[in-house]
């Protein structure tokens, strides 16, 4: 269903070709060419390139904040650890 430019897809975005296909072919039996259907269906959907650009970026940022967000947190622990006067 999709042309040879958007076969490159990660497995991530398989969702997101499902709906594309489901799109296409609800635009199909709304009674669009093949072409009009898919390109209704990418414009409805956005562009795939940018938003497979966009999971990639979710993904790293997300990993990069969570290392952060522990280190802040180990790095305090210690911090408190280390000052807290003796009972």
């Amino acid at each position: 269903m999709l042309n040879e430019t958007n076969r490159n897809f990660s497995p991530d975005l398989d969702e997101l070709r499902f709906h594309l296909e489901q799109q296409i072919e609800e635009n199909l039996a709304a009674g669009m060419t093949r072409d009009e259907a898919r390109y209704a269906a990418r414009r409805s959907i956005g562009g795939l390139a940018q938003i497979q650009e966009e999971c990639r970026d979710m993904r790293g940022v997300a990993w990069i904040e969570t290392s952060v967000h522990d280190l802040r947190y180990g790095w305090r622990t210690n911090l408190a650890s280390i000052f807290a006067p003796d009972h």
